[in-house]
């Protein structure tokens, strides 16, 4: 198994793109902690899917545009699982919109997710 015992954290993991990779890292042999913010059912059957693969799962209901959170929760990653050796940023939101249709709001939202959230990750 390529990542045998690795540790991963997952933004956005408990569904689609994110949902994927948490599900391929535990295959090749990853113990994977992911967040989500509002799908906490689907959060929970994936951790059990994992788990049954023999493979650690944690899940977080985190904001990755709150630093003090994403800190509190890469600091229960390091304390239940170890060293991380695998970040990936998958957290993300789109407001299908042209930029001179968003509203300021719109483009806070995006910003504070898409890269201030990846700043608090790191």
């Amino acid at each position: 198994m390529l990542l045998k015992d690795k540790v991963a954290i997952v933004t956005g993991g408990s569904r689609g793109i994110g949902k994927a990779i948490v599900k391929e890292f535990a295959d090749q042999g990853a113990h994977v902690a992911f967040n989500f913010l509002k799908s906490e059912s689907q959060s929970l059957e994936l951790k059990k899917e994992i788990e049954a693969k023999g493979r650690k799962a944690l899940i977080f209901k985190q904001d990755v545009k709150d630093y003090n959170a994403i800190k509190v929760m890469v600091e229960g990653v390091r304390s239940e699982l170890g060293t991380v050796d695998i970040i990936v940023n998958n957290a993300g939101i789109l407001r299908d919109k042209a930029l001179m249709l968003m509203e300021e709001q719109d483009w806070e939202d995006v910003i504070a997710t898409n890269l201030s959230g990846a700043f608090n990750l790191i």
